[in-house]
């Protein structure tokens, strides 16, 4: 093997680590975050728990709801950056 070859292979296997590293982090991130809410060391109401996050989207799949919620958030945050664009314009002008 020459030593592009070698260098590929490397490369290949320092991405798939990385890989692995991060799905890891990304789980154990997603458990700790279930077992802290479970145990209410973080407050529910505020941060809620990755499954009762599951439960709602799906329930709003079900029911032919969920698009219709994005869209209203979506319509929401763009008048929300709109307004704040123009009172800070009109602010910046003054």
């Amino acid at each position: 093997m020459n030593k592009q070859e070698l260098f590929i292979l490397k490369y290949k296997k320092n991405k798939r680590l990385i890989l692995f590293i991060q799905i890891a982090i990304t789980l154990l991130f997603i458990i700790t975050w279930e077992l802290f809410s479970y145990k209410k060391i973080i407050n529910p109401f505020i941060f809620s728990s990755p499954t009762k996050i599951i439960k709602t989207i799906t329930n709003l799949y079900i029911n032919n709801q969920l698009f219709y919620n994005i869209l209203i958030t979506l319509k929401e945050v763009f008048i929300a950056f709109s307004l704040g664009f123009i009172i800070s314009f009109i602010i910046a002008l003054l």
